[in-house]
């Protein structure tokens, strides 16, 4: 069954990281059920790292963290017809 994005259930957004060095964690939140985006912010991480976010209703995505560059953190952006990653600068 395909979901509609535009839902007015609540979701929720599951981030599993897989750092080279440590340990997996996964954190959740919680998407309102009015909101078609929400994002979301994640430190930065001490070494590189595989990414995987997860909102039912939406392709599970990945993002390669290098972890080579101190200062930075990530953003996952939900929009009615998608889930991605963004790499923020600061």
């Amino acid at each position: 069954m395909e979901l509609d994005n535009r839902t007015d259930t609540t979701r929720t957004l599951s981030l599993t990281v897989s750092p080279d060095r440590g340990e997996e964690s996964t954190d959740s939140w919680t998407i309102d059920a009015t909101s078609t985006i929400r994002i979301e912010t994640y430190p930065p991480l001490d070494s590189a790292a595989t990414l995987t976010a997860a909102v039912d209703g939406y392709e599970t995505v990945t993002y390669e963290w290098a972890g080579d560059e101190p200062g930075n953190s990530l953003s996952i952006q939900i929009t009615p017809d998608e889930l991605t990653f963004d790499e923020l600068i600061r």
